[in-house]
């Protein structure tokens, strides 16, 4: 069996930069990776670079998930429609990060099984590389 699967990576920039954006709102499926990286160095972002602290899937749109992330990182909870808040992001504020200490990539992708599978392909990389999952994904 060959698994084949090809994924952008953008450059990781403030996750305000990627909001309001057209394809941040178009674009429904994808892998996003926040970053603890003080300035981003114009190059793309490594998925399995040691300061990558997150990596998640959009399966609806990323400014649906990106959002969430940052309500509950900046106020503590997501009280959008009711939804439930981001562990990560609770994880993430616990530990006295705040907005300002994450870049992030978006990573598009066509159709959700991919995006799914992108996501377990990267965290499982970066566990290999590692030894352990990005810090944020430790639920």
């Amino acid at each position: 069996m060959k698994l084949e699967l090809e994924l952008e990576i953008p450059d990781f920039t403030p996750w305000q930069n990627r909001l309001g954006h057209a394809n941040s709102q178009r674009q429904r499926f994808g892998v996003y990776i926040h970053g603890l990286i003080a300035t981003p160095d114009n190059q793309p972002a490594d998925p399995l670079d040691i300061r990558v602290a997150y990596i998640g899937v959009a399966t609806f749109t990323f400014n649906t998930r990106i959002s969430k992330f940052y309500r509950t990182l900046n106020l503590g909870y997501d009280s959008h429609d009711g939804s439930t808040n981001h562990i990560g992001a609770q994880k993430a504020r616990d530990l006295g990060y705040t907005e300002k200490n994450f870049k992030t990539a978006l990573c598009v992708l066509d159709d959700k099984q991919e995006a799914l599978l992108a996501e377990r392909m990267l965290i499982h990389l970066f566990y290999q590389k590692h030894g352990q999952v990005p810090i944020l994904n430790k639920n």
